[in-house]
């Protein structure tokens, strides 16, 4: 069976590229284009082997990064009498400061909405049908971004090996949903990358993490994280 996962509620690459901003303290104004040029385009390869939909917004910012690197490369005048070209990072960075202003307004907002949703009771609906669960129920405020860091994590955590005879991996998704199934029989709540604390090959983790996305996208866990980029845990829904 060909496993393509499709999560609705992951956001879009300008999130990642603030991630990125974030991380590593970058001045907005003087984004480091040659180093998030790469990192971008390695998340979005990681994605395609996870089999996530890459949605088309991913792949024109990769495009746009991609432009920017080139112009940037390009030789600056030397003298004054020459004419100044302008940054090329320039609509980037507009982009992502409108995005950040958007994107806090829109925090504020929730949080004034949970605040008085705790001050004025809710009515009481009626004949409520508990089957309908969306996808944004089981994932809460997880989002593509806190994924793609355990498994970038998980990938370069890796041990070396030097091997030299070439072995055949018996390793299928259907095999691993079985397991992972098997776990969460005997506890309810497991840390994600406690999943992967055995000895591990990068093909496992490839196959193990697809299992896990495409439970997540069936409704069977149940995506927990305390805080921003903190621990990442599972729940048994219904399995």
């Amino acid at each position: 069976m060909d496993y393509r996962i499709k999560i609705q509620n992951f956001e879009g690459p300008l999130d990642l590229l603030l991630f990125f901003i974030s991380r590593d303290k970058i001045n907005i104004y003087d984004i480091p284009i040659h180093k998030i040029t790469n990192e971008f385009l390695s998340y979005v390869e990681m994605m395609k082997l996870l089999k996530i939909e890459v949605a088309g917004e991913f792949i024109l910012m990769a495009s746009m990064l991609m432009r920017i690197k080139s112009r940037m490369l390009l030789p600056k005048p030397e003298s004054e009498g020459e004419e100044l070209i302008e940054d090329p990072r320039l609509d980037l960075v507009q982009q992502l400061l409108e995005y950040k202003r958007f994107k806090e307004a829109g925090n504020e907002l929730e949080k004034l909405q949970e605040i008085h949703s705790m001050s004025y009771p809710k009515a009481i609906k009626e004949n409520i049908d508990y089957q309908e669960e969306s996808l944004s129920d089981v994932m809460q405020d997880i989002k593509l971004v806190d994924l793609l860091i355990i498994f970038d994590k998980l990938m370069k955590n890796l041990p070396e090996q030097n091997i030299y005879e070439l072995d055949i991996e018996e390793f299928n998704i259907s095999t691993e949903l079985k397991k992972i199934r098997s776990q969460f029989t005997k506890i309810k709540k497991i840390s994600f990358l406690h999943l992967f604390q055995q000895s591990m090959t990068k093909l496992k983790v490839v196959v193990k993490f697809m299992a896990i996305l495409e439970m997540i996208q069936n409704k069977e866990l149940l995506l927990i994280q305390d805080n921003t980029f903190g621990e990442i845990k599972l729940e048994a829904k219904i399995l």
